[in-house]
């Protein structure tokens, strides 16, 4: 028995695009591989809204393509926002030096730096890095301590 070949339509069909001739026709006129750019698109809630976004994005700044299609975070970062949000992929094709805002990964922070955090905002910045037991001594005779907390 013959293998079925697969068209470039039936891929993206299958991988949740909806207007497969023009997004074959965009993927197409792309300098890129579109093997690794439809399935990151594929996980974006609008695929095709992903693909228009991405498209007119390369359109505008056509020096980013090499940047973004090397950085797989950065790429999966601007599938995520773009294949959600038509004003964002918008705005972005309009001021495509925005997208290196989504370059950089999420910042992680310890939950020391969380702790401390909190304890500025809350007016406690002298506490900062101080132990749990003298964090519970410091607040265990503030009658107010847990209002501050809320």
């Amino acid at each position: 028995m013959a293998a079925r070949r697969m068209t470039l339509t039936g891929v993206l069909a299958r991988r949740g695009f909806t207007g497969v001739a023009h997004a074959a026709e965009v993927l197409g006129s792309l300098p890129v591989d579109p093997a690794g750019l439809i399935d990151e698109l594929s996980t974006a809630a609008d695929p095709d809204l992903g693909l228009a976004a991405f498209a007119e994005l390369f359109e505008q700044a056509p020096e980013l393509i090499g940047e973004i299609m090397a950085d797989q975070g950065w790429r999966r970062r601007l599938v995520a926002v773009i294949g959600f949000s038509q004003a964002l992929g918008h705005h972005l094709g309009t001021h495509p030096q925005d997208a290196r805002v989504l370059a950089a990964g999420p910042l992680r922070w310890s939950a020391r730096e969380i702790l401390d955090d909190l304890l500025a905002d809350i007016g406690l910045p002298d506490l900062t890095g101080a132990e749990p037991g003298e964090l519970a001594r410091a607040v265990a005779g503030a009658p107010d301590a847990a209002d501050r907390l809320r």
